[in-house]
Order: C-alpha cells, then structure tokens, then sequence
C-alpha cells in the first residue's frame, strides 16, 4: 500500500479462499464487502494495493465504447451480493510491482476489469497518474474518463463526488503479460510549493499538458478510416465537450479540411477523397486542437501515412544524397542531411523513429532548398538538434541542446548534461523554463542502453567535446543527470571522472558500489522512490553507502514508479541545490577507486599505473595543516598536483603512514613518487617503498584494466581477410555491431570492417584502435602485428612465456597498435573456424557494464579458449588462469 493510503477494513473474521484456476489470488466469498476495496482520498498519496477483478472470457476489444456492462456496474457496487465470480488481488506496490495477470491462464487472452473505491469527504479533485502497457480503459463513476496505453504515462484530473466513487480499469485482451499502474493524490497537494514532492509545483516538466488522442495508428494503407477519439484528462479545469479537428497536407501545411467533434466520443473520418503530395508519400496531418478554461491550448498532431514508407523514403534519401554532394550546402548542412541519412538506411531501427527522423530529414532538404544554412540555427535561443561526426565510427550523430533566451559567448553558463535513457533523450527542452539562473541543457547520446560503459562512455566524451568547441562554458559548473539507463550513466561518469563534474543526480540508477567513494568531493542528489522496482539497488543501498559523504541529498518521492520517477527529477528545487555547487580542484579529502589506467585522475591525486598483476588501484589522501597524507594500493606510483595554500611553503607528505617527505618552499607544481622494491641482502626480500622522483614516469598503458575492451575506447576499424568464411565474417560482425547486456542490447553502431587489401593500401593505419582477425598468412605486414603478442600460435597450439599448449585454439589478446601505439589492437587468432564457432565471444559480443565491477572474461589482456575451457591473463605478467 502507498504511503499515508488509508483501506478500510471489512469485519474481522472475513475468510478468503484461494479460487480454483487463479492460483495465488484469493477469491471473493460472500463476506468481503466493498470496503475491503476502498480508500480515502484526503491529502494522502497512494497507489490503490487490494483491487477487485472481473475475469470475463470473452474479449471486448473496442477502445471507444462509451457504455460499461451493467453487470460489471452492479458487481462493483457490491460485490457481496452479486453473481459475478470476482477476484481479491493484493499487489505489493511498495516493492515496485504494477498489477500483474500472472494469476491467468498461459496463452489465452480475456477481458479484464480491476475496481477499486476511493471515498470523498466533498468534492475533490484527483490527481492521478497511469502507465501501463497494453490499452486500458479508466471509467470513473461510470463515465468513460480516459484510454490510457501505449507505455505512456498519463497525468490526469478526475473530479470525484462526496462518498463512495468508483474507478475501474478495463483491460481488453488480457493476458499473463499485462501490467499496469495507477496512483492518485489530491489535486490541491500537488501544487502547494511548501510540498518538496509536489508534481505541480516548482517543475520544468511540463506537467499541464493534459489531454490525449487515442487513435487507429498512422498508416493507413489499405483502411481509408481513421478512428480517433479526444479525452481532456483534466475535469475542473474543462471548458467545453468539443474539440476541433483539422486535415492538412503535411508538407506543404495546405488546410483541406476543419470540423468540430464531441471529446470522448468515437470519430470516424474518410480520408479516402483527400490527397497528398505524392512524391512524399501521401502524408496527412490530423490536428486536435482543445482550449482548457485556464486558457491553455492542448494542440496533437498526428501524421497519417498513405503509402507504404518504403519508396518515400527512398526517394527522400536520394534527394539528400543529392544535395549532400551539390555545391549548395555547407559542411554543416552535409552533417545534418547525412545524419538523417544514416538514421533512415542504416542499423536496422524500427519503423516509428525512421519515420520521425524522416520528418526532420525532409524539413532539412526543404530548408536547404530555400537556400537555408541549417547552422545558422546552432546559436539561436531555444531547442535544437546540433550534429556533429563521431569518430567512434565514422558517423553523424547529434545532441540536443537549449540555449537561453540572452546566450551570449562573452559569458560563461553552466552546463547540465542529460544522459539518455534510450538512444535519443529529448528533456533539454525543460530547461527552457529554467530563468533563475541561465544555463546550457544539453541530451546526450550513451548509443542506447550502455549505463555510459565503454562505448557509451566514448560516445559522451565526443560529444561533449563538440559543445566545448562550439559554446560558452564554465567547466567548474558541470552537472550530470540521468533516469534509469541515464541514472546509470550519471554513476559511471561520476564515479570514473569525479573531477570533470560539480555534482550529479542519478535518478533510480544503480553504481558500482566499491567505487562509489570516488564521488565524496562533489554534490549528488539520488532521487528515487519506495514503488520504484530500482529503489534498493539505485537508492537505499548507495545512500547507505554514502552516509558519511559531505554533501549528499536523498530525495526518495511517495509512490511513484520506475516509469514516473521522470516529474520529479527536473524540480526547480533540485537545480537550486545543484547548481549552487561548483567543481572543487582540491577538496579536503580525496577517494578514488579505478580498475583501469583508463581512470587514474581525481582532483589533486593522479596514479600512474596499476600495478603488475593487479585488477584494480586505490588512492586516498587528505589535506591538513602543513601535512598531506596519501594511502594507496595497488599503483605503481602517484603525482600530487600542489594546491595554492601549499606553494611556497614548508609541508609534509606522508605515504601510507610509513614514510614521510619533507617538502621545504615548495615551487614545484607538481610532485611525483614511485613504487619501488628495497631487496634485503640478508633475507632476498623485497621489501615494496616508495619514493620521491622528480619527472613524472611514463603513464602506463592506457589498456591496462579494461583489456579486450580497451579498443571501444578510440576510432575502431575491424581488419578481415580477403575471403572471408562464415565464422570469420560472423565474429567480424559481432565485433562491429556490438551489443550491451541490458533489457535493450541494440548499440546503434557499426564500426567500418575493411579488408586486408583495403588496410594495406591505407593511407593511415594508426588512426585509431583496431581488431584483427589473423587468418594465419604470411604477410610481412600482419608480422608486425603478431611480434607485439606475448601469447604466441601455431598450427599446433598456443605458447605463453615459453610453456606450449597443444590442442585447437581461439585467442583473442589485446595489445599495442604497431602504427600508432597510444591506440590499442585486438588480436584474434584461430587454430580452425570451428574455434570461432564456439566461442561465446566471437560469436556475440556483448559489453558489460561498470556496475558490475571488473568482467572476468573481457576485462583480460588475454582470453583463450581451447578445448579445456577458457583462460585469462590479467596482464602479461601474470600466468593463465582457468575461468
């Protein structure tokens, strides 16, 4: 039951038996009465636990039906007395659970009805929020309020009569796999300012966009039919039952058709007498437009499709290829064509996102046909997509960012990163709303859902370095938030560069909990909720954790879910705190875990190296008077870059409570100790110190910690054999087109796979990192490469400082790129295809995440597999260990 939810209890005594066929719901007998159902709405928020269910076999399928079942009505009314078999389901929302249908039977759908009461004191208006993912039909005291469905939220204001009202939820083709939520609150509460939580007050999201259209869908290329119907979702504040209606041309805006239609009501229009421009697919826009009494216009536009989008497309992709090689385009509007370009043709995404890129693709040709310039857009106040060329893979991508109304580049702003929750956010736009203090909100891509690992953390690092390049920014005010896969994201950024950021909000994401102490020198605010199915895992646990940080913030919101958590993660009050924190160069105490020479940096403490045979470094140190105190594990050494109050002065550092050095004046901006071994002549011990150096050592190799995974770091290209076998071209793909381990595992990438020939006649071969699939020939360039590899292969096995393994072979090691060494080269040798085949890492790539610490097989400088199994080696000086 949510918080402050008040049930009123039937008698004691009430037995409840379990119902044959419905395993694990208990079913209604004659003494559970209508008030085991019924809650009270006062100020209390809640999402109603024990509903009543209706199973009915038949399947009612019309989402526009006006009129409820009178027998549903009277068995709602009073279940004790009816004849319907009614089920008692009890939900345990506080562990994030939606209503589920498990309880049905596999394979067969039904109709459903889930009611429950809400009882009132006077009139009251509820604020309710639904999501679920099949179509629901929400009917309130009989009238049908709303069809909510789609895994949309909708946020609504229902008007609610004094006493019993009833609220019923009609879910048409039912089946173990439905779910669905719904919580309500008193309208009233949500917009007192006084209330941190309230969703109506103080938020950037727009949360008064009431009103929806349920429709047919958008292609009708065999029904001349759309089916729609309007639902204003906000009952006090309703001014009229009809809405207007418009049909228009989508590309050239021509008006062919205005009406007037009853809201909440099935519409039927034939759109069969209305042609559109064929040459673009016979597009049609049907516009509804509602006006609230508060004056607001809730204004939808749905495109509607004639034709089958495939020959439209084509022909749209042949004009920006066209104007892409013309000489009326600048470099700028050759990104943004072939940006929309790529989207359309390549990665293999669905039909919904192609057709709205399509829609920004062709408003870009019309533009450039005017005789536009798309950059003239890049400074202008507002919202926009800025595309720039990921060298990740030699592709468009873009970013959207929203500029104040006064930017100027004589000033430095702030600036928010959104971190997506798919592949594209769209939450800047929030921002624009934000006047108290002016800042750059920037969505950017992670390439899906990478929770920022590896590719998506490359991916971040290029685009933000094109805002750098192009806009205004104070890099001591740098802010990270993200919902869920962005909550992740927020983690992973903060935790691996802690001193990049001013602070961070991870909202229901989930940390790698032993780095979470890199995080004590900024501000961070988790956000989460008890419904949340992530409120362990992304908030009480690293709360927990964090107890002892400086300057953390806990916001845990009354029930909402995962799915909601979105309205409260852009409240004014939240970027208040937020932005009042600036990013600290040399904070008192200093944390930083890393499991990668990848992350070595933290404020004022830089480690040069893990340490041979080690998975993972640690440094602490802190700044008292006149003394600075390191503790470290793991590293090969550490430089302590001076702060200000230091310089010039007399101080002590003591390493690890053993060793103290004594710095007189100091004028150096930067001080560097090393790792050494003492050896005993008595005994032969090493005994490990360290000490002072007065050059900084060579950093070590960047690829040290994250091993296999190291190329997705930089530019990657794929290297094949000329012919290519089935299982060679199979790993080349998956190596390509790699995956994540998520719930979504499409990364949208492709890395360029080039043939032996095609490398060999390249005029760079070290402009980044490569894999290489060795096919064994003998080629004087493919030489140089496998001189670089420790683990060495033959016809008849694999060789590791000089111990000979026979027996069929895949090894995949990764080390130096011999054309460029600060770029890493995978490795992948053979004995026969049929190792490929076996493989579980040629054959599907999927890359893991940071929340889950250091990968045993990928985070390796060496994989094999042969026919006993799979051995790694941590690094090249260690020895292979069995997995």
């Amino acid at each position: 039951m949510g918080e402050n939810a008040v049930i009123i209890k039937s008698p004691v005594g009430c037995p409840a038996a379990k119902t044959n066929g419905y395993p694990g719901v208990e079913r209604r007998l004659d003494l559970i009465h209508r008030e085991d159902l019924t809650y009270r709405l006062d100020r209390n928020v809640f999402i109603p636990c024990n509903t009543g269910v209706i199973v009915r076999d038949a399947v009612c399928d019309d989402d526009y039906g006006e009129f409820l079942d009178p027998e549903i009505i009277k068995a709602v009314e009073n279940p004790a007395c009816s004849s319907v078999p009614i089920l008692l389901d009890h939900t345990e929302i506080r562990d994030g659970q939606e209503y589920r249908y498990s309880f049905l039977e596999k394979g067969k759908r039904v109709t459903t009805y889930r009611f429950f009461c809400l009882t009132c004191d006077r009139d009251r208006n509820a604020f309710l929020i639904a999501s679920s993912g099949a179509s629901v039909k929400l009917w309130i005291n009989g009238r049908l309020f709303s069809v909510v469905g789609g895994r949309n939220k909708r946020i609504a204001v229902a008007t609610l009569l004094p006493g019993i009202n009833t609220i019923i939820q009609e879910v048409a083709e039912t089946d173990t796999n439905s779910h669905f939520v719904i919580r309500f609150s008193d309208y009233e509460e949500e917009k007192k300012e006084e209330n941190p939580f309230a969703i109506l007050s103080d938020n950037l999201y727009f949360c008064e966009n009431f009103g929806h259209v349920r429709h047919s869908g958008n292609h009708l290329y065999h029904g001349e039919r759309f089916v729609f119907s309007f639902f204003p979702d906000h009952d006090p504040d309703g001014v009229s039952r009809m809405a207007e209606l418009e049909i228009s041309d989508s590309f050239d805006r021509r008006l062919l058709f205005k009406t007037t239609c009853p809201v909440g009501k099935k519409q039927e229009i034939d759109l069969s007498g209305y042609e559109s421009d064929e040459e673009n697919g016979h597009v049609l826009c049907v516009t509804v437009r509602y006006t609230y009494r508060s004056g607001f216009v809730k204004e939808e536009r749905i495109p509607v499709y004639r034709q089958p989008p495939k020959e439209w497309l084509s022909r749209l992709s042949a004009k920006a290829k066209e104007l892409i090689a013309g000489d009326r385009t600048t470099d700028y509007d050759k990104l943004a064509l072939q940006q929309g370009w790529e989207y359309i043709n390549l990665y293999g995404r669905e039909m919904p996102p192609i057709l709205a890129q399509a829609t920004i693709l062709r408003n870009n040709v019309l533009a450039v046909l005017k005789g536009e310039h798309l950059d003239a857009t890049v400074y202008q106040p507002g919202t926009k997509r800025v595309f720039f060329r990921n060298p990740l893979y030699e592709a468009i991508n873009y970013y959207r960012i929203c500029l104040p109304e006064d930017y100027s580049s004589d000033r430095k702003y702030p600036l928010i990163l959104i971190l997506s929750t798919f592949e594209y956010n769209d939450r800047a736009k929030f921002f624009r709303n934000y006047t108290e203090d002016p800042v750059l909100a920037a969505d950017i891509s992670m390439r899906g859902m990478t929770l920022g690992s590896y590719i998506g953390e490359a991916s971040i690092r290029y685009a933000v370095e094109d805002i750098f390049s192009r806009y205004s920014i104070d890099r001591d005010r740098i802010y990270c938030v993200g919902l869920s896969n962005g909550g992740g994201g927020t983690w992973a950024q903060a935790e691996s560069i802690p001193d990049f950021f001013a602070g961070c909000c991870p909202v229901s994401g989930i940390p790698n909990l032993t780095q979470i102490c890199n995080l004590y020198g900024m501000k961070v605010i988790c956000v989460s909720a008890t419904a949340d199915y992530q409120y362990k895992d992304g908030f009480a646990v690293p709360s927990a954790a964090l107890g002892e940080h400086p300057d953390y913030t806990a916001l845990c919101c009354p029930s909402l879910t995962h799915e909601m958590l979105e309205l409260v993660c852009f409240k004014k009050q939240i970027w208040r705190q937020m932005l009042s924190a600036r990013r600290q160069q040399f904070p008192k105490r200093v944390c930083y875990r890393t499991i990668s020479n990848r992350h070595r940096k933290a404020y004022w403490l830089a480690l040069h190296s893990l340490e041979d045979g080690c998975t993972e470094g640690y440094l602490e140190g802190t700044l008292e008077p006149g003394l600075i105190r390191v503790r470290c594990e793991g590293i090969t050494g550490f430089t302590v870059t001076v702060p200000p109050d230091y310089k010039g002065k007399d101080f002590e550092i003591c390493v690890d409570d053993k060793k103290t050095f004594l710095i007189e004046e100091c004028a150096e901006p930067k001080l560097h100790f090393i790792k050494d071994t003492f050896w005993d002549p008595d005994t032969g011990e090493g005994i490990p110190f360290f000490r002072r150096v007065f050059r900084c050592p060579p950093a070590g190799k960047l690829s040290k910690g994250f091993g296999l995974l190291d190329v997705f770091f930089d530019p990657l290209s794929v290297i094949v054999p000329d012919q290519l076998s089935d299982p060679v071209a199979k790993t080349a793909t998956a190596y390509s087109e790699p995956h994540c381990n998520t719930i979504l595992p499409r990364i949208y990438i492709r890395y360029p796979i080039l043939s032996y020939t095609d490398f060999v006649t390249a005029a760079n071969k070290g402009s980044g990192s490569l894999v290489l699939i060795d096919d064994g020939s003998e080629q004087e360039w493919l030489s140089a490469a496998r001189a670089e590899a420790p683990v060495r292969v033959d016809r008849e096995g694999w060789e590791y400082r000089g111990k000979h393994y026979p027996g069929r072979y895949c090894v995949l090691q990764c080390i130096e790129n011999p054309w460029n060494r600060e770029f890493a080269l995978l490795l992948i040798q053979y004995s026969d295809a049929e190792m490929l085949n076996r493989n579980l890492f040629t054959r599907k790539l999927s890359i893991p995440s940071y929340i889950g610490g250091r990968s045993p097989y990928l985070n390796n400088a060496a994989l094999i597999f042969d026919d006993k199994g799979y051995h790694a080696l941590k690094d090249f000086s260690c020895e292979p260990e069995d997995l």
